[in-house]
């Protein structure tokens, strides 16, 4: 046991919380993050980039640009393989209804599994969240006057390809689409690891991904902080 873990991050025993980025993170964003951190005890950058962090109190194993569902099934693998315990994930989405903006926060309650792997693997229509996780990401917003919305949201295969397949199986109550949710959700329950997170809108109907980043960067940024 261990083996995959020593090989990815140095150690076969991993921090107890991780948080997953799924996301681009440029260097803004990673200096951000890390100066919530007293030391950086290990630090890798290949397909995705590790470190593993102390604030003080415990270690932390942050991860960045996990993109998809594969590569999220994969390492959680890694990562249950390590003794990782808990995890959230915070991720972009594109939001469906006209009410949400870009920056919004949204907690996922619900997600309904369109990525063409996990519903595939484990043959299932949706999947859930750790439910103390998740209250504990919600006591943590609310905490802070953090406005948030709460709903279902779809795990999709492509931002940019969406047949008409795809779009005559969407449920009409979804509030967002992302690419990774329902593979952590799903695969996280099934490894035995505590997992919720929270998704920041990117681009909606009338703004795409190239519209204003400032934004979603800054609320991304202020959300971990108040869930770190």
């Amino acid at each position: 046991m261990g083996e995959w873990a020593k090989k990815e991050f140095g150690s076969s025993e991993l921090p107890v919380k991780c948080f997953i980025f799924a996301m681009t993170v440029d260097q803004y964003m990673r200096e951000s993050i890390l100066s919530y951190f007293n030391t950086i005890n290990f630090h890798k950058h290949d397909s995705y980039e590790a470190y593993i962090v102390n604030d003080g109190n415990e270690d932390v194993l942050l991860l960045f640009q996990i993109f998809g569902a594969v590569l999220t099934a994969d390492i959680l693998c890694i990562l249950n393989e390590g003794n990782v315990k808990e995890i959230i994930l915070i991720g972009y989405a594109y939001g469906l209804k006209d009410d949400l903006e870009l920056g919004d926060a949204i907690i996922p309650d619900k997600v309904q599994c369109l990525d063409g792997v996990t519903n595939f693997l484990e043959d299932i229509d949706y999947t859930y969240p750790d439910k103390l996780i998740q209250s504990k990401i919600v006591q943590a917003l609310e905490e802070n006057n953090q406005k948030y919305f709460r709903g279902i949201t779809i795990s999709v295969a492509s931002l940019f390809w969406r047949p008409e397949k795809l779009l005559k199986s969407m449920d009409n109550n979804a509030i967002a689409l992302e690419m990774e949710f329902a593979s952590f959700c799903c695969f996280s329950k099934k490894l035995g690891i505590a997992s919720a997170g929270v998704l920041i809108i990117s681009d909606t109907k009338s703004h795409s991904l190239l519209d204003d980043t400032r934004l979603r960067t800054e609320n991304m940024l202020k959300v971990f902080g108040y869930l770190r």
